[in-house]
C-alpha cells in the first residue's frame, strides 16, 4: 500500500507538490481483516524516505536466497532502522 500526502504550498508549476510518505504491507491477519506493517515512512515532506527495517516474510525468504541479510540491509536500509 503506497500513502501519499501533498504539499499545496509548494513553487512548481502546478502549485501542488505529492510526495510518498509511506509504503507498507498488508499482512493477512487471523481472521477476516489485516494489519498493516510500514516498511518505509518519511518523517516529512521533503524528508527522506526511509526503511523501517521490516520486510515481508515471503520477500525476505525469497530474498534472503540471493542476498545475505547483512547484503539485504545494506542495498535496501541505507539509513534504516531495524
Amino acid at each position: 500500500m503506497i500513502h501519499a500526502d501533498r504539499d499545496d504550498l509548494a513553487r512548481d508549476a502546478s502549485g501542488i507538490r505529492r510526495q510518498v510518505v509511506e509504503i507498507a504491507a498488508l499482512v493477512p491477519a487471523l481472521r477476516d481483516d489485516f494489519t498493516v506493517e510500514s516498511l518505509f515512512t518519511r518523517a516529512h515532506l521533503g524528508a527522506p524516505l526511509r526503511w523501517t527495517g521490516s520486510l515481508p516474510a515471503r520477500l525476505e525468504q525469497r530474498m534472503s536466497r540471493v542476498l545475505s541479510l547483512a547484503q539485504l540491509h545494506a542495498v535496501v536500509g541505507a539509513g534504516g532502522s531495524r
